[in-house]
């Protein structure tokens, strides 16, 4: 057996009608048209639940509260000083 032959054995990239599918989906053609696997013992997870396992999640509880405090304090800084300029300019 050829190098070439042992690779495409190993890797499940040869047998029939597979040689003009491309190489990612010659890899897996002998599990393609397979139907999804349903467990007996354990439900399916609902759609919203499984979302929520990707989610992003906040790392630093809190963080993104002191960062929203932080800039309302600065806007209100702001804000003071521009109301001491214009009242100077009276």
């Amino acid at each position: 057996m050829s190098v070439k032959e042992n690779e495409e054995k190993r890797t499940g990239t040869s047998g029939p009608g597979v040689s003009g599918l491309p190489p990612a989906v010659r890899r897996y053609a002998d599990i393609i048209g397979l139907e999804h696997p349903v467990s007996r013992k354990h439900p399916q997870m609902q759609m919203a639940d499984r979302a929520a396992q990707f989610s992003p999640f906040a790392a630093l509880t809190g963080y993104g509260d002191l960062i929203d405090h932080t800039a309302d304090e600065y806007m209100e800084q702001v804000a003071r000083e521009i109301m001491l300029e214009a009242a100077e300019d009276i």
